[in-house]
C-alpha cells in the first residue's frame, strides 16, 4: 500500500506541474495545446480509429515540439519522453 500512496503523490506532483507549465504557456499557445489535445482524443475515441494515444504521440510529438535540428537518437529519446507524458496526461 505504502509503494501505490507513494506512486500516487508523485504521478499528483507531475499533474501538478504540467498544469503549471499549461499555465505559464502564452495564451494563443496554450488554446492550440488545448484544441490539439481535443482532436487527438477524439480520433482515439473513433470506434474506427486503431491508433492509439501512444501511436498518435509516436506520430506527432516530434512534429510538435522537439527543435528542428535535431539528430535522431536525440529525436528517437524524447519522442519516447513525450509518450509517457502522453500516456500520463490521459
Amino acid at each position: 500500500m505504502c509503494c501505490v500512496d507513494a506512486e500516487m503523490q508523485s504521478d499528483l506532483k507531475r499533474l501538478q506541474a504540467l498544469q503549471l507549465l499549461v499555465l505559464l504557456l502564452p495564451v494563443e499557445h496554450s488554446t492550440l495545446l488545448r484544441r490539439l489535445l481535443s482532436l487527438l482524443q477524439r480520433v482515439t475515441d473513433e470506434p474506427e480509429n486503431r491508433m492509439t494515444a501512444d501511436n498518435l504521440a509516436i506520430l506527432f510529438v516530434p512534429h510538435i515540439i522537439v527543435p528542428r535540428k535535431v539528430c535522431r537518437l536525440s529525436l528517437f529519446l524524447v519522442g519516447r519522453c513525450f509518450k509517457s507524458a502522453v500516456n500520463f496526461m490521459q
